[in-house]
């Protein structure tokens, strides 16, 4: 024997190693050796303790010699050495041990198959996989491959959902299964998901199935796949007024986690107060517009839930671009877009060949026959669609959100894949964002906007047992557009998409209340719409006062008295009415009359609200000490009569 090459392993898995001093080998694995000696020998190799001698046979050359061997199941072996023995032509024998020793696992993986191959996070996947070891396996996934020598990668384990165990093939009974070591084979398939939470850097990945015998002995099988980066869209939020729609279900925003779940969310990510004005979403329960004005708003009305289908109106100081990356929205490719009869705000939750231009949204099942009109941003205004080929009948592609009129309640199936934009759309975006050269619609205000948010409160004066059973009315005098409100925090928001003119820079606005109780009143008061509240698409209103109003009319003692030369007449009135304060002397002589116009209900007690006399008659002339009386009239109508007295 003039050598013996290191022992060669051809792995059932079909790759080839090399066994330099040790190999531990596993069932279906084929171990290889060859042998240099004289030509024309014949030769036997035996792996002690597992085989019998086993014949050699010629390999490429005269004086080379292959054997080859594959591991069974129920082959038993720990450092088990290699004997070789070779007789030449005169039949002389050597024999040599080889250097390399070979263990033989008792367990063993064969054919595992991990499907599908490319992955992101949420998916679901399969690992078929044929063992000897009837036991619940263990999936992990690993941070990215590493072309790194030793690199040890990071695990993250899987919830394994279900598995299930099939029939194995038939040659791999032949090979594993031995009657005399009660090895029984088996084939499995196991179904496993990717959670969410697990966020994988990297493209290639491996999946590692892990299984322990009865002995505690873990055997592990590692196999490559490639992992899919989530979706990537660039939502552009024009300046201005525009109408956009979350394309993703969102788990990044420019390289940062963010969850967007609210309406606030999307005012958030946007920039919040230092690049918002306000966002609007129609309110299909109670048939209104919400504006959504920054944390005051957060758990409101307004801080609505974002659906798949949510549409936004963004009222925004200046442009932004967000760096959107998530999964799709809806379930395994399919979602819905929801209809209520009247206005609708939504947007398409994802990418379909059921629609490409605006007008192909009217031929979904649920909107055909159903939606009547379809109001679209496009060349900077704000258009309506009825049929393919009108003027607003642009492309869909993403992003965007529609205000959509039904004749009733209605659902649109969409089926689909995530919105997503290629490296090269994407690049365009930037490039467009740097240069400040924008394609997202939007309407830019100048003496009119499309959208108006009105807000005011209701202040409540001299702790006063307010009960806020109120409504509040907001009329636009020039529009001659009435909303109403029953809060006391009170914010409408007018929309007028199609004239393009909620309200313009001189429209009036008249804000009244009626309070349900009669014992209280409020105010009207009046307000002109200025130019920052156009560029602003916000009015914030002064307060609207509540008063008590008394439960009846009542003249008390005026103050100081007696007095010298001037007083103050205090009254109440439970009803309005043209008031009156008379004054007369003892002889019944009228010395003044005190007009003071209409008076609502209410208390007018303090100097500023009370009647003042300065001591003088109608002529203006100063009036003599002594006694006076002094009538409070209501209409012509005396009510309560009352004296003073003036010293000098």
């Amino acid at each position: 024997i003039l050598s013996v090459t290191s022992s060669v392993l051809q792995a059932s898995d079909g790759k080839t190693k090399i066994i330099r001093e040790k190999g531990t080998l596993n069932i279906g694995d084929t171990f290889k050796i060859l042998i240099v000696s004289e030509a024309n020998a014949i030769g036997t190799f035996q792996i002690l303790g597992i085989t019998e001698k086993l014949p050699l046979s010629r390999g490429n050359f005269e004086t080379q010699y292959v054997g080859e061997y594959m591991i069974r199941g129920g082959d038993r072996g720990v450092n088990a050495g290699i004997s070789i023995e070779m007789t030449d032509v005169n039949g002389n024998v050597t024999s040599r041990e080889a250097k390399a020793v070979i263990t033989v696992e008792s367990s063993f993986f064969h054919r595992v198959i991990v499907s599908p191959l490319e992955l992101q996070s949420g998916d679901r996947f399969t690992v078929e996989y044929t063992t000897n070891i009837q036991s619940k396996p263990m999936l992990f996934i690993s941070d990215s491959v590493q072309d790194v020598p030793l690199y040890e990668p990071e695990w993250s384990e899987l919830s394994l959902i279900n598995i299930s165990e099939i029939e194995p093939e038939k040659d791999e009974i032949e090979r594993f299964g031995t009657d005399q070591t009660g090895s029984t084979v088996r084939r499995y398939l196991a179904y496993a998901r990717i959670p969410t939470e697990i966020r994988l850097s990297g493209t290639q990945h491996l999946i590692r199935i892990e299984v322990t015998d009865t002995r505690g002995k873990k055997t592990v099988k590692d196999l490559p796949v490639e992992f899919q980066r989530p979706p990537v869209f660039s939502l552009e939020v024009p300046a201005g007024v525009g109408m956009i729609h979350i394309p993703l279900s969102v788990e990044l925003i420019d390289e940062k986690e963010v969850q967007i779940e609210t309406v606030g969310d999307v005012y958030d990510a946007l920039g919040g107060k230092n690049n918002v004005n306000l966002l609007i979403t129609f309110d299909t329960e109670k048939r209104t517009w919400r504006s959504y004005l920054g944390d005051q708003s957060r758990n409101t009305s307004a801080d609505k839930p974002v659906a798949d289908d949510t549409g936004i109106i963004t009222v925004m100081k200046r442009r932004m671009v967000l760096s959107i990356s998530g999964s799709a929205l809806g379930n395994q490719g399919q979602s819905q877009i929801q209809l209520r009869r009247g206005l609708n705000l939504v947007g398409v939750p994802l990418q379909t060949s059921q629609v490409s231009v605006v007008s192909d949204l009217l031929k979904l099942p649920g909107m055909r026959d159903n939606a009547t009109s379809i109001i679209v941003a496009s060349d900077g205004e704000f258009k309506v669609v009825t049929q393919l080929g009108d003027d607003g009948d642009v492309q869909v592609t993403g992003g965007e959100s529609f205000i959509v009129a039904a004749r009733a309640d209605g659902q649109a199936e969409i089926i689909g894949s995530p919105w997503r934009m290629s490296p090269a759309e994407l690049d365009a975006v930037i490039t467009r964002y740097v240069h400040s050269v924008g394609t997202s619609p939007s309407v830019q205000m100048t003496n009119q906007t499309p959208v108006l948010s009105v807000n005011g409160q209701v202040e409540e004066r001299n702790e006063t047992l307010f009960t806020k059973d109120l409504v509040i009315t907001i009329h636009n005098r020039t529009t001659n557009t009435i909303l109403t409100s029953e809060s006391s925090n009170y914010h409408v928001t007018f929309v007028d998409m199609l004239h393009q003119q909620a309200a313009k820079v001189g429209d009036f606005l008249e804000v009244s209340a009626i309070v349900k109780d009669n014992h209280f009143r409020i105010n009207p008061i009046e307000y002109q719409i200025t130019a920052e509240d156009v560029a602003g698409s916000c009015v914030q209103l002064p307060s609207l006062i509540v008063y008590e109003v008394p439960r009846r009319t009542e003249l008390f003692a005026n103050y100081p008295n007696p007095f010298n030369p001037e007083t103050w007449m205090p009254y109440q009135l439970s009803s309005g009415g043209d008031i009156s304060i008379q004054i007369h002397g003892v002889d019944g002589q009228l010395v003044r009359s005190v007009e003071l116009g209409y008076r609502l209900p209410g208390i007018y007690t303090h100097r500023a609200k009370a009647a003042y006399w300065d001591g003088r008659n109608d002529n203006g002339e100063t009036v003599a000490g002594g006694l006076y009386f002094y009538t409070l009239k209501i209409d012509d109508s005396y009510i309560q009569t009352r004296k003073m007295i003036i010293v000098k």
